[in-house]
């Protein structure tokens, strides 16, 4: 039995064993299963990063989509747009006055709000030079102090070296003294050697003396430089709380700055907006009147200015603020000149007037002389005679008394009008300064524009940057994980050898203190200084913790820019202060190098001593001193080091501090410049002044001579009325030359009482001019006032947004100490992962529940892949309709063209003079059409490189889909080799079971016959098969740890390879991002270059267009004018041509009356005729006599009709002169009262000669035909009038068909000019739209940009979250797996116990049946 038990104890014990060898096998299996997951994860981190790259490539390819149907979209509305604009620009002319209105008012408060800004600018400016200038001298200082703490250290240095030289010469003596000591005792007699031991001793003293006297100096330098080194290291803390201190106050100037910056560009923003506001309007009601395109003119030449002068508008800033000082100070100044000025003349007038007040006494006073003399002229007539004389002469001098001050007020008056000319003058000066500092302003504010956009693009980058900063601060962070990990397992290595030498070396002092008792002061003190050291090193530490600290605090604090100098003071007193407290630390080191001095004194003594007594131990003490030293110089060289670092970052930050301040420098220069003009101009003011105030001393000298006079004038007077009441007695005299002398002094009263009438209107006038400078004076304080509440305000509302910026920042910290306090936390939380595991393994029930996740995260992953590959799918029919779009809009763009090509075939057939026009349409035509090709070229590239894309997507998914199926093949080898491991296993189990129950059995029906052989034999047999299975597992163990090395390397390979394989499709996208970014950029950069380039274009033709519009004015001016004279011309020819028709109206009624009365005069003859027939008898004897007067009437005839001849061809000339100026038919009708008249003398000749030649027929006869002839004559002379007449009426009618013509050409023109207006208007408006759209198309920049940051950001989470859910996962896997082993294992073991039970049993059973 006791054999069994102790078979059975065996046997447990090697299941036992065996078991632990499982257990350690399944541990294996768990480690590397472990590593796999770790793999895997990382496998499908990097598959996720891939995924993650391509989503953002997909959806950079989306954005660019949208952005080209937003171009699109836009295109579209631009083109409903210009047709409304067309049709709207009828409504807006109207609107031209109240925007010229608001834009005067407007520039008002904009000259307002920037003088105040100014204002603001210069104190600013004023308060950083001083600043700079304390900056530039502390800095110096610091310099200077720095210099000589390198001096101080190095010197140290050297002192050191020389203590430890001398040190190693006084160890060196000493062994030779012993030595020497050791031979001569050995070689020389005992006599000798004392002699020599003596004398060696004596040499020993005066070297101890010299070396004691070396060590003290040394001591002594030492504490020099120690206490210099402490200095210096005050100075050094000082130094860098000082530089703290400085960058307080540079961070507090910058953060001033920025704020001044943001409340100009906030200001500016307002002032753009009002001014954008203002341009619309402008641009709407432009081509109302001829100053609003000279305003748009102005506009458009002020842009190309800021596009010209962007670089230099700090300068220019820099030069108006200067200006604005210079031309204040200069305003003041003359005022201040024009005020004394004032005030000088009005005492002038003040005196003037006193003046004549008393000359009005006198002359009252001489009025009232003169009837006291007229009272007295009985008594006083033999004392005229005698006072004459001195009458007249008193009048001579009051003569050039009067003439002089009327030449006096004539030179005041005439320096009033220079007064009033300077003062005009000024004014015109102040608007012409004023007007240049506006469009200054304009300029500054189109310059500030530009430089947000640039801001814009700028903190677009950042956003870039920051986004793959925090992508490369992930993988960082992951690798730096795992390196922590394996750093861990190294150092804790580490740390177990080293506490295993520490404990060899605890073992190793214990023995070498147990023979050093002796030696323990020694130690102790020297303990007691390294202790001191070691405070004195963490106070140091500690010291510049804490200035490392408050210089990380003072990065923060930003509000100390004001109290500046108070701060100074205050540092000037700490300084004072710090250098009391130094030479109190210095006296206190010297104090504590004295002890020490002291202390190694004596522990001289105390080891001359022991030398003497131990000479054995010398060595092991000097390996201890040794050690020690060795210990304090490396801490020492550490502290060194560590102070040097220190030295180096301070000098670092010297030299930023340096670069900056040369920066600050230069812009010092630059002040110092613009201050030396601004002293030079304050050097010509003075000047001024003092020639003004040299001038006001002239005139205060030439009114001290007039008072001088007007003294003597009434001194003189005084004495004249004395002398008069002496000479009364003998004015009865000269009573008659009195009364001359007082005829012309009533004259001059006169000429005095228009002279005062005058001075009246010049006081009045004076009191004007002094009333409206008042009023002057208070509306500039009163809005001096208003500014100095408005700055006020804003101070108010900046000390606001500087609490906010705090309140930012101090929550910026919080949160900083938040995430730390994380990371802190993550450390217990990887502890509890692990806890976690453990109880996962207890956690059954949930693997079903994990199983489910399991197959519901591969249907969402198989949703997904289906959702991209739609994706991809929607992206090519985008990219199908995009292409189905640029045709229709090439179809469009030939459509325009068509449409251009029948607009320039109509324009064609217009007149002569638009042929200008028609011209510079078609360039105009021609450049839209190049940039339509260049738009339709980009969008061409675009579509190019998004079919690369596409094809680079593809790619990326076959490469992905490659990489998944390596990853599932490998994941399916992992899992077969760990099948198989686990078949292995329990197969060699069950041989193993099989083997030992056939071993039993064997041994079973053995023992029937020899038990006791049979037990023997059986333990034999289990051993062989506890040795046989331990063999087994051992080359099982052996084959699994060559397969799990062999798994490695291939998981290895295969990571490098996907590893490899990721980094070069990362760095391909990168690349490809790279040039997608820069292409993009120089694509924005020439977009940018065209739109300006189109705005000049545009401004160089909207001026083309004005100037043709003008000239067409002109021209429609001239034609308006020559219209005006021909519609005057054509007034008065017909006037003229009405006067002539009436002239033919009497004409004719005359003919008519002429007609009867010839009627009358027939038959009246005839009756005659027959009278004379009767007669003729009796006139026969008469008729020798009437023929010959007959012949003398026919000459008068003939005579008379060559003279009419002749006036018909004057008339003739006269008519043709008169067809091109009907002006000149006065002459004809001049012409034509000449001939009636000649016709009525004729008629008359005729009555007399037909009253003569009634006797006769003959005479009768002739007559008649004569009067025939005469009316024939008249009739064709009526006829010829007639002619005349209707020529006229057809020219006139021809001068109104001109006139016809000429307006229709006029309304031609006028449409031409309505055409021209609206063409600019589309123009203008073109512009403002493409403007628009630059604006709106950078505003959705950033708006994608954000979005696509936030995108990148949730897209990171969700990263993280699927790969915590993927670690649980695999660690519920390996936990499944772990129970399923554990859970096998059970059962095996049951199964193996249940079967050793029968065969215990049975043998038993056997045994006691044999037995019994």
């Amino acid at each position: 039995m006791a054999q069994l038990d102790q078979l059975l104890e065996e046997y447990l014990r090697v299941i036992n064993a065996k078991d632990g060898e499982i257990h350690e096998l399944i541990r294996v299996l768990e480690e590397l299963r472990c590593e796999g997951k770790k793999k895997d994860e990382a496998h499908k981190s990097h598959a996720q990063k891939i995924s993650n790259e391509l989503d953002k490539v997909m959806r950079k390819a989306k954005k660019l989509e949208q952005k080209n149907r937003t171009c699109e979209d836009q295109i579209d509305k631009l083109v409903k747009e210009n047709e409304a604009l067309s049709i709207d620009f009828q409504k807006v002319q109207h609107s031209l006055m109240d925007a010229e209105k608001i834009i005067e008012e407007n520039k008002r408060a904009h000259e307002t709000a920037l003088e105040e800004l100014q204002q603001t600018y210069s104190g600013v400016v004023s308060k950083f030079s001083t600043e700079r200038e304390e900056l530039k001298a502390h800095q110096s200082e610091i310099q200077k102090e720095l210099e000589e703490a390198l001096k101080s250290v190095d010197e140290c240095r050297l002192k050191e070296e020389e203590i430890r030289k001398l040190e190693v010469r006084i160890a060196a003596l000493t062994q030779s003294v012993e030595d020497a000591r050791r031979e001569m005792q050995s070689m020389v007699p005992a006599e000798r050697v004392k002699q020599i031991v003596s004398e060696h001793e004596e040499e020993l003293r005066t070297v101890r003396k010299a070396c004691a006297e070396e060590f003290d100096e040394v001591s002594a330098q030492l504490s020099d430089a120690q206490k210099s080194g402490r200095k210096m290291k005050e100075k050094l803390k000082e130094l860098k709380e000082s530089y703290g201190q400085l960058k307080d106050k540079l961070d507090e100037t910058t953060c001033e700055l920025e704020e001044v910056r943001k409340l100009r560009q906030k200001e500016q923003e307002t002032h753009n907006e009002v001014r954008s506001r203002q341009q619309e309007e402008i641009e709407q009601a432009i081509h109302a009147a001829k100053s609003s395109t000279e305003k748009l003119c102005a506009m458009t030449g002020q842009l190309r200015q800021c596009e010209v002068d962007a670089q230099t508008m700090e300068q220019r800033w820099k030069e108006v603020s200067a200006t604005l000082e210079q031309e204040r100070s200069r305003n003041t100044r003359d005022r201040e000149q024009m005020n004394s000025q004032l005030e000088a003349s009005q005492a002038q007038v003040t005196e003037i007037k006193a003046e004549m007040s008393r000359l009005r006494v006198q002359l009252e006073q001489g009025a009232t002389k003169l009837k006291e003399c007229q009272d007295a002229l009985a008594s006083s007539k033999e004392a005229s005679s005698r006072a004459a004389a001195d009458s007249r002469e008193s009048i001579a001098l009051i003569a050039s008394d009067r003439d002089r001050l009327k030449e006096d007020r004539d030179r005041v008056a005439f320096e009033l009008k220079e007064a009033e000319h300077r003062l005009s003058m000024e004014r015109d000066r102040a608007s012409d300064a004023r007007r240049e500092l506006s469009r200054r302003l304009d300029d500054a504010a189109h310059t500030i524009e530009r430089m947000r956009d640039q801001l814009k693009d700028k903190e677009h980058q950042l956003q870039l940057l920051s986004t793959a900063h925090e992508k490369k601060i992930q993988e960082l962070a992951f690798e730096h994980n795992n390196k922590l990990g394996d750093c861990k397992s190294q150092k804790k290595n580490a740390i177990d050898d080293v506490r295993r030498q520490l404990e060899a070396a605890n073992l190793r002092l214990t023995e070498e203190m147990s023979g050093n008792k002796a030696l323990q002061c020694e130690l102790n003190s020297a303990r007691e200084a390294l202790a001191n050291v070691r405070d004195e090193c963490e106070r140091w530490a500690k010291e510049a913790k804490e200035s490392a600290r408050r210089q990380e605090a003072a990065t923060s604090e930003a509000s100390s820019l004001r109290a500046s100098l108070a701060k100074q003071q205050e540092l000037l007193a700490a300084a004072a202060e710090c250098e009391k407290t130094l030479c109190k630390a210095a006296e206190h080191a010297n104090a504590e190098k004295e002890m020490e001095i002291k202390r190694r004194e004596l522990l001289e003594r105390t080891l001359e001593d022991t030398k003497r007594e131990v000479v054995a131990r010398r060595d092991e003490v000097q390996e201890l001193r040794t050690r020690i030293d060795k210990e304090n110089n490396n801490t020492l060289a550490k502290e060194l080091m560590e102070c040097e670092a220190r030295f180096r970052e301070s000098q670092r930050s010297l030299e930023r501090t340096q670069r900056e301040m040369v920066d600050v420098q230069r812009c010092g220069e630059t002040l110092q410049a613009t201050n030396k003009a601004l002293e030079e101009k304050c050097r010509v003011a003075e000047r001024s002044q003092r020639e003004v105030e040299e001038e006001l001393r002239r005139l205060k000298g030439e009114i001290l001579s007039k008072e001088t006079e007007c003294a003597r004038v009434a001194q003189h007077a005084r004495e004249a009325e004395d002398a008069a009441k002496q000479s009364c007695e003998h004015m009865e005299r000269e009573i008659t030359q009195r009364e001359t002398t007082i005829a012309a002094l009533q004259q001059e009263i006169s000429a005095l009482s228009e002279e005062r009438t005058k001075v009246a209107l010049l006081e009045e006038r004076m009191q004007h001019q002094v009333d409206m400078a008042r009023r002057d004076s208070d509306n500039l304080q009163a809005r001096v006032e208003f500014l100095e509440r408005e700055v006020q305000d804003r101070e108010e509302k900046i000390q606001q947004k500087h609490k906010e910026m705090l309140q930012t920042v101090d929550r910026l910290q919080t949160l900083q100490e938040r995430a730390v306090e994380l990371e802190e936390a993550m450390a217990p939380k990887e502890k509890k992962h692990t806890m976690r595991k453990e109880a996962l393994r207890k956690a059954l029930q949930q693997v079903d529940e994990v199983n489910k996740l399991r197959s519901e995260l591969e249907r969402h992953l198989e949703k997904v892949k289906a959702s991209r590959e739609e994706e991809s799918r929607i992206y090519k029919a985008q990219i199908h309709q995009q292409d189905e779009r640029m045709r229709v809009l090439l179809e469009k763009h030939r459509e325009m063209e068509r449409q251009l090509v029948a607009q320039e075939r109509d324009l064609k057939a217009a007149a002569n003079e638009q042929m200008t026009l028609q011209q510079r349409l078609a360039v105009i035509r021609d450049r839209e059409q190049v940039n339509v090709g260049k738009h339709s070229e980009e969008q061409q590239k675009m579509q190019e490189k998004l079919d690369a894309m596409s094809s680079e997507l593809a790619r990326a998914h076959a490469t992905i889909k490659s990489v998944e199926e390596e990853k599932n093949n490998s994941v399916c080898e992992a899992s077969d080799v760990q099948r198989r491991t686990a078949v292995n296993s329990n197969r060699l189990l069950i041989t193993y079971a099989d083997d030992a129950l056939m071993t039993k059995e064997m041994f079973g029906e053995f023992a029937i016959s020899i038990a006791t052989r049979l037990l023997r034999g059986v333990n034999s047999i289990a051993n062989k098969g506890c040795d046989s299975a331990l063999l087994c597992m051992r080359e099982y163990t052996e084959e699994a740890e060559k397969q799990q090395l062999r798994l490695k390397r291939e998981i290895d390979d295969l990571k490098y390879a996907h590893a490899e394989r990721v980094r070069k499709l990362e760095e391909e996208n990168s690349k490809e991002m790279a040039k997608q970014a820069q292409h993009h950029a120089a694509e924005l950069a020439k977009l940018r270059q065209e739109l300006s380039d189109a705005s000049a274009r545009a401004g160089q033709e909207i001026e083309n267009q004005l100037k043709d519009y003008r000239r067409k004015e002109e021209q429609f001016h001239r034609e308006k004018t020559e219209l005006e004279c021909a519609r005057v011309e054509m007034a008065h020819q017909m006037g003229q041509i009405s006067s002539l028709k009436d002239q033919l109206r009497t004409l004719e009624q005359r003919m008519d009356t002429e007609r009867i009365a010839l009627e009358q005069e027939k038959r009246v003859i005839q009756q005659q005729y027959d009278r004379a027939s009767r007669r003729l008898d009796e006139c026969a004897t008469v008729q020798s006599q009437s023929e010959v007067e007959l012949r003398e009437l026919r000459s008068e005839l003939t005579n008379a009709q060559q003279a009419l001849h002749e006036k018909e061809k004057a008339l003739l000339v006269e008519r043709e002169k008169n067809s091109q100026a009907v002006y000149q038919l006065e002459a004809v009708n001049t012409a034509k009262e000449m001939l009636y008249t000649q016709l009525n003398d004729a008629n008359r000749k005729a009555l007399n000669i037909k009253q003569q030649l009634l006797s006769a027929r003959q005479e009768a006869q002739q007559a008649t035909a004569a009067a025939t002839a005469e009316r024939q004559r008249l009739e064709e002379r009526i006829s010829d009038l007639a002619k005349a007449v209707s020529a006229h009426d057809m020219e006139n009618r021809r001068l109104d068909g001109q006139i016809r013509s000429d307006e229709k050409k006029f309304i031609a023109l006028e449409r031409e000019l309505a055409e021209s207006r609206k063409r600019e208007a589309e123009m203008s408006c073109q512009l403002q739209a493409r403007r628009l759209e630059n604006s709106s198309l950078r505003e959705r920049c950033a708006n994608l940009e954000s979005l696509k940051n936030i995108n990148d950001v949730t897209l990171a989470e969700t990263r993280m979250r699927e790969k915590d859910l993927f670690e649980k996962i695999e660690e519920m896997r390996s936990a499944q797996q772990l129970m399923q082993l554990c859970f096998d294992k059970q059962q095996e073991q049951l199964e193996a116990g249940r079967r050793m039970h029968e065969e215990d049993t049975g043998t038993n059973e056997f045994m006691f049946g044999g037995v019994d």
